[in-house]
């Protein structure tokens, strides 16, 4: 022990100098200095209780950051780093990356995670407490939880192919193997990307590499990927959102859904019910699938928008238009468009699926009809009268004047059409119809062997149905080219 004691009295007196109470009060309190080092060998085991210990902030400080190191000034300054050295400090501000620590001015200290590792971005926020020891490689080690998180969520979600997230707190970068996850604001159109707390959109691929296609991401879905540095890029590790293939056939199926021309206003007003059925929607650029049911509306081919044309105010003449269902989550209407497949909707309307073929008349009307479902019954459509027979077959198409009147009665979407036929004498005749003539007759013949009395010019008729294996064409053929034929087409599915 090399220590020494100083005393010096509470009082002295000089010769002459009178005595009172307060003076001789002060010679019994002396003051004592101690000057020396006490070694540890000098101390006795136990020596040292917490009852006689003060506590007080002897390793802990205020951390200052400044360009990546943050300077600590601890009470009790050290004369150099040690192996086992602990120190504490609250951070004044947020880290931005890789992070030194100096203390006391003894020069900076690389400040690691998980033993060697540099800190990340908003490893460390400002207002937090950490804790980390000095090991024999020269750093420090942070012992303390650091504020990155194992995965970051966010309902702060905008966007569905350039989507925006918003975390709490901040994401400070993005770095191999960060695992984030969102719930989506709606379907996804397509191809994405997703912007993090402002720090650059990157692209989301799904199967390593492959972009996304419309509706692998679901409105209300959660949705999970993990960064990767070589691809710069997010890996969605979550399930697809599309549904099932299957399902996208029965779009635009229904069930009790009548169509028909109106009986107040034929030529411009169409009536659409399903009042105990319903219509199977989808989610035009998506792939969500709902039905509607229970709704009746009425569309009026002389005005714009919704229950209307779709951009225009009239029609075009002799022209095959579209009708659709269209819903917005709250109500059903139609739009009738040019287009069979990709209508633009109006805003606020996200569902649709085509109903109905509708073909316009010279001077902007439509042709009548009554439809159930997908089966359409129209006037008369004569598309061959007193027609010189053929015993061989012949397309309908041949002949450019017929072939105009049947791509007027039925739309290139038609399936199938049906009708009647006949010859215009008063003899057994053949008349023959089908689909091709190649590979198979999809058709019949009908045969009538008893003359009878004429109904509007025919003397031998029958009925027709034949599959359009080619869009708006069939063949026919009759018995032989002594008789004149007629035939008439008076609806269609599609």
């Amino acid at each position: 022990m090399a220590v020494s004691v100083t005393v010096t009295p509470g009082k002295q007196f000089a010769t002459d100098e009178p005595v009172t109470y307060a003076k001789l009060n002060l010679l019994g309190q002396p003051t004592f200095s101690l000057a020396g080092t006490i070694e540890t060998a000098d101390l006795a085991d136990g020596a040292v209780t917490a009852v006689k210990a003060v506590a007080g902030p002897f390793w802990y400080a205020t951390g200052v950051g400044d360009t990546g190191v943050y300077d600590i000034n601890l009470v009790n300054a050290p004369a150099a780093y040690a192996e086992g050295m602990l120190v504490r400090f609250r951070a004044d501000s947020d880290n931005a990356g890789a992070t030194d620590i100096n203390i006391n001015g003894l020069g900076d200290k690389n400040l690691y995670r998980e033993q060697s590792k540099e800190l990340r971005p908003g490893d460390i926020r400002s207002g937090m407490i950490v804790e980390a020891i000095y090991d024999a490689t020269g750093a420090f080690q942070v012992l303390s939880p650091l504020a990155d998180y194992a995965a970051w969520h966010s309902t702060s979600v905008t966007g569905t192919d350039t989507i925006a997230v918003t975390m709490s707190p901040t994401l400070k970068s993005y770095y191999e193997g960060l695992v984030i996850s969102f719930e989506a604001a709606g379907d996804n159109p397509g191809a994405c990307t997703v912007n993090v707390d402002g720090l650059g959109a990157k692209a989301i691929y799904k199967n390593l590499d492959v972009v996304l296609g419309a509706g692998d991401i679901r409105e209300g879905q959660v949705v999970r990927a993990i960064f990767s540095v070589d691809q710069d890029a997010f890996q969605m590790t979550s399930q697809l959102g599309n549904p099932r293939p299957e399902l996208a056939a029965i779009v635009g199926s229904s069930r009790g859904l009548v169509v028909r021309s109106s009986s107040t206003f034929p030529g411009t007003h169409i009536d659409v019910f399903a009042f105990s059925g319903q219509v199977i929607l989808q989610e035009l650029g998506g792939t969500s699938i709902i039905g509607v049911a229970g709704f009746s509306f009425t569309v009026n081919v002389t005005t714009n928008g919704v229950n209307g044309l779709e951009g225009v105010d009239s029609l075009l003449d002799n022209t095959w238009y579209y009708l659709w269902v269209i819903y917005n989550g709250t109500t059903v209407a139609g739009l009738l468009s040019a287009s069979a497949s990709s209508p633009v909707l109006p805003a606020g309307y996200r569902y649709a699926a085509m109903i109905s073929p509708i073909r316009s008349t010279t001077g902007g009307n439509t042709y009548q009809f009554y439809q159930v479902e997908r089966k359409v019954w129209l006037p008369n459509n004569a598309i061959l009268f007193d027609r010189a027979g053929s015993v061989s077959w012949v397309a309908i198409s041949a002949n450019s004047a017929e072939h105009d009147l049947l791509k007027a009665a039925v739309p290139p979407i038609a399936k199938t059409c049906f009708g009647h036929c006949g010859s215009s004498v008063s003899a057994a005749r053949n008349f023959a119809i089908a689909g091709q003539v190649t590979g198979g007759l999809y058709g019949f013949t009908i045969n009538v062997q008893a003359p009878g009395t004429s109904t509007s010019s025919l003397f031998t008729a029958g009925l027709f149905d034949v599959p359009l294996i080619t869009a708006q064409d069939f063949y026919y053929s009759t018995t032989d080219t002594a008789a004149t034929y007629r035939l008439y087409v008076t609806g269609y599915t599609f």
